[in-house]
């Protein structure tokens, strides 16, 4: 099998095909430590290709991409394990927030106030100012636009993301029917972080669109009681 495999990429044109695919999987990859180990892995291929085509000033660039993205690769270890979660956090990363590194998702938890609401609470009220957004951890509410109940909200939904992404009132009230534990951001301080935070706004206008989608998607079927 080996020996095989060895036969193909003495072609080198071999090589640069399998540069260019790794490539293109970066684009679908969120983590941004696979991220750059796929393109550290593409750019020694297109060194390869280049060494036998003996083009040396595509081989210097991608030497440099190599020992840009090898720094950032040793950074984001190093972080990683200085990053600890407890069994809330561990729970919400694998759940809700995979699609951000560890570093990023510790950034967003340490703005974020956890609270607990009782049953007939409102979180959000219609035509309202809306200035946090929450995201249930663990309950249920229900979704009410004038007299009408028109969604179930549960584990792992986000409240008042359409306030945050676009500045309006509460489009809809929400109310609490068993009791919940949520997180709740401020508005303002989470937009003022993600300012800071280029990657991370990245990586949460992601999650939510997923959320939203998932909701549209939901809106259509027979609601649970």
């Amino acid at each position: 099998m080996l020996p095989v495999a060895i036969r193909h990429f003495q072609n080198p044109d071999n090589l640069a095909h399998v540069a260019y695919a790794l490539i293109a999987c970066s684009y679908v990859v969120r983590d941004i430590f696979f991220l750059r180990g796929i393109s550290v892995v593409a750019s020694m291929c297109f060194i390869m290709f280049f060494v036998h085509r003996e083009t040396y000033i595509p081989i210097y660039w991608n030497v440099g991409f190599i020992v840009v993205n090898g720094w950032h690769i040793a950074k984001i270890v190093t972080e990683r394990r200085g990053t600890h979660f407890n069994e809330y956090e561990t729970e919400l990363y694998q759940t809700v927030f995979g699609g951000l590194s560890p570093v990023e998702f510790m950034k967003l938890m340490r703005l974020a106030e956890w609270k607990l609401a009782g049953e007939g609470e409102e979180l959000t009220h219609q035509d309202s100012e809306q200035n946090q957004m929450m995201l249930i951890f663990h309950g249920r509410a229900e979704v009410h636009v004038g007299e009408n109940t028109i969604a179930d909200m549960r584990d792992g939904d986000f409240i008042g993301e359409m306030a945050f992404i676009t500045g309006e009132s509460a489009s809809a009230t929400v109310v609490v029917v068993a009791e919940t534990r949520y997180l709740a951001w401020n508005i303002s301080e989470l937009k003022a972080c993600l300012d800071r935070n280029p990657s991370l706004r990245f990586g949460l206008q992601g999650i939510i669109g997923e959320d939203l989608s998932r909701k549209l998607r939901d809106s259509g079927r027979p609601r649970l009681r």
